[in-house]
């Protein structure tokens, strides 16, 4: 999994889950909803969740809720496509690739974010940026690929049958940008 960029020290704020499925913010000493807790880390808290009785740390699963609860309550985000799609990638040999994209892209989104917000804070056009982030969400995609997927010799150094071969791996490749590209400029 990708290493998160460097964010500012701040306190991780610890939750205590109960078997009542109650949750207990340490730090404030207080109980606290599921919303609240989601909210919480809409604001830019980090927070750990831990099983009270095992001292398992169960913050993914728990994540997970928060997103299911927000899809639930008709603030979709993910799509039945891109859900299906994930599924599918489960027990793949792709599913650390797909993993490790996902956070990357998350986190160039929320940089890409806050640099739009500031351009138009600051009377400037955002359009620019929007174009500069669809170059570098590509440029991290095929970075990504290409971290996953062995060297591929040369057709020189290989010999018989490597140029056929190469040239259907840069296809398919290329495919794939194009494909990427579609999704982001939203005609997927």
């Amino acid at each position: 999994m990708a290493k998160r960029a460097a964010r500012p020290e701040k306190a991780t704020v610890i939750i205590k889950k109960y078997a009542n499925r109650r949750l207990y913010d340490t730090g404030a000493s207080r109980y606290i909803t599921l919303d609240a807790l989601g909210s919480a880390i809409r604001a830019g808290a980090d927070v750990q969740v831990i099983d009270a009785r095992t001292g398992e740390d169960i913050t993914r699963s728990v994540l997970a809720q928060i997103i299911v609860e927000r899809e639930a309550s008709g603030h979709g985000l993910l799509s039945a496509d891109f859900l299906r799609d994930i599924i599918r990638v489960y027990g793949q040999g792709l599913q650390p690739a797909l993993a490790a994209y996902l956070e990357l892209a998350m986190q160039g989104f929320a940089q890409g974010q806050r640099e739009i917000w500031d351009a138009m804070a600051n009377g400037g056009g955002a359009l620019g940026i929007c174009e500069g982030l669809a170059r570098r969400n590509l440029d991290l995609f095929q970075k990504t690929v290409a971290s996953f997927v062995p060297t591929v010799p040369t057709a020189a150094a290989a010999g018989d049958g490597a140029a056929d071969d190469v040239a259907v791996l840069r296809r398919e490749l290329g495919a794939l940008a194009a494909r990427l590209a579609k999704l982001e400029g939203g005609g997927g």
